[in-house]
């Protein structure tokens, strides 16, 4: 049990299974007579590892329901067996600075979302041993947020047994091309690996890896193009489906025994979106591709079309 900032009692519980069988993490909040449905709405799981899962809640600061809306986020950590009890811990609040479109300057709490911000798990089996972090990026003043140019990456990381955050500004990314390779990049995921690193994935263009194991200096970020052919230019309205469309429906970055793999299936179609769609004849096709051990070349492992399946 915890409370959140309004002194809202909060009950969890986690039943953490193996994969890939299905974790589930059971949030009740007592002193809310609301649907399931408004429970569903109020707390939203933002990230997991292995045996931490980080969530938020939301609630209304005032009697009415109508009332601004206060973000709390938790960080719970499973029972690793007798010796380690579980614990849950309500993260410290931070203020970062933001531009509008007038490029005017303004504070306000950093809002940790699905696409930005990954936990790792610590191999130690110590209460609450973890990392968060969030990487966010800016164009420079000079520029406007949706012309090309060169993006400033900084990183929010709270490491556990800390009370506040670490901003990293101004992150040098290496195998950027100059920058280039990002002036479109966007995150559509974040995936842990292992327990020192978080790869951060734009599934039209690349991933940015992170080393998070140095808590005194910035982490060391390294760009990794994915084997697929990029979109030209700003992905924001591909294929009529306004924002940056569905990726993640046909493709997926993950962390197997083994390593990193990415599947991509990809249909033909008239877009620009797939991987030489127009250089064969069925309808999909559906491509792994394995990290090799030097960290930035795929290996192409297999490729089946719609007519071998079935």
């Amino acid at each position: 049990m915890s409370l959140t900032t309004t002194g809202e009692q909060i009950f969890v519980s986690f039943q953490l299974v193996e994969p890939p069988r299905i974790s589930f993490l059971t949030v009740d909040l007592p002193q809310r007579p609301i649907p399931t449905e408004k429970i569903l709405y109020n707390v939203t799981i933002v990230a997991a590892h292995r045996d931490v899962v980080l969530f938020k809640v939301r609630s209304s600061s005032g009697s009415h329901y109508s009332a601004p809306a206060t973000i709390d986020y938790f960080v719970y950590k499973a029972s690793c067996g007798s010796s380690c009890r579980p614990s849950m811990l309500l993260l410290p609040a931070q203020c970062c600075e933001r531009r509008n479109m007038s490029i005017v300057h303004y504070p306000m709490e950093i809002i940790l979302m699905k696409d930005s911000t990954g936990i790792l798990s610590s191999a130690s089996k110590e209460e609450a041993s973890f990392i968060v972090a969030d990487l966010s990026w800016e164009c420079p003043e000079s520029q406007d947020y949706h012309d090309r140019g060169r993006k400033e990456f900084y990183m929010y990381v709270l490491w556990s047994g800390s009370d506040k955050w670490t901003v990293f500004k101004n992150l040098h990314i290496r195998g950027t091309n100059g920058g280039r390779d990002l002036e479109w990049w966007c995150s559509d995921a974040v995936v842990p690996y292992r327990s020192r690193s978080l790869i951060w994935v734009d599934y039209y263009r690349g991933v940015i890896f992170a080393d998070m194991t140095d808590q005194e200096n910035k982490p060391d970020l390294w760009y990794v193009a994915l084997p697929v052919d990029p979109v030209e230019g700003n992905p924001y309205n591909i294929e009529g489906y306004g924002g940056r469309g569905y990726p993640h429906r046909s493709r997926s970055l993950c962390v197997t025994r083994n390593g990193i793999k990415f599947v991509s299936v990809d249909h033909q179609r008239s877009s620009n979106f797939g991987v030489g769609q127009w250089k064969w004849t069925h309808t999909f096709r559906i491509t792994t591709w394995s990290l090799h051990d030097d960290g930035v070349t795929w290996i192409k492992e297999a490729r089946l079309y719609d007519n071998m399946m079935g």
